[in-house]
């Protein structure tokens, strides 16, 4: 009896329970002949001053140092000293026109930046809310020499109830039930962005 009542309590909390639901990420990708094999990774940029872009571009930057392999991601500082450079040389440029030219600079074959497009904070706690986080960010990967976007990758999501989508049985587990913020639903994303392009890359 004890077994059949803790099974329907665990049954009952996980319907009623959040998790994460969303539209499915959007990947795009063209193939190359190019060799692809020095990297340079710039940070995100976001009109949204709630996003804490330094913390998460640290997240993104170590998280995809740690799965590439054959490839190499050039230091994050020598990045931003070059984007710096020709951000100051030319600065009505657009944000790609600069991560091109500072890419050349360092010798980078390709270069990856993206930008968080909307972001909002959940109006709650960790187990309940008003409002949910809802992330949206884009990510590109472009051919240095011919400036060509070899993959792109979008990221949109809002954090629902699980009875609104089954299917995202391991994000409940993984977040324990509770309602994450926008913040972590962010570094969800980049980590996510992190392996495709990775895989991309093999």
């Amino acid at each position: 009896m004890r077994v059949a009542l803790k099974f329907l309590v665990l049954i009952t909390a996980f319907f009623a329970a959040a998790s994460c639901a969303g539209k499915s990420p959007l990947q795009n990708y063209v193939k190359s002949t190019a060799e692809i094999n020095r990297i340079a990774l710039f940070p995100l940029n976001s009109d949204n001053t709630e996003v804490d872009l330094i913390s998460n571009n640290e997240y993104f930057y170590d998280s995809l140092y740690s799965k590439l392999r054959a490839k190499t991601l050039v230091d994050n500082v020598l990045v931003q000293e070059s984007f710096d450079e020709v951000a100051s040389e030319s600065p009505d440029s657009l944000y790609n026109e600069i991560t091109r030219k500072a890419s050349k600079r360092i010798e980078a074959d390709a270069f990856v930046y993206g930008f968080v497009k909307f972001y909002k904070e959940r109006e709650g706690s960790d187990f309940g809310v008003k409002s949910p986080a809802v992330v949206n960010f884009v990510v590109y990967l472009v051919e240095v020499d011919t400036n060509l976007t070899l993959w792109s990758y979008e990221f949109d999501e809002s954090q629902l109830p699980l009875l609104s989508d089954v299917s995202q049985v391991k994000k409940f587990f993984k977040r324990k039930g509770k309602w994450i913020t926008a913040d972590e639903l962010l570094k969800e994303g980049l980590e996510q962005t992190s392996k495709k392009l990775s895989e991309f890359l093999r």
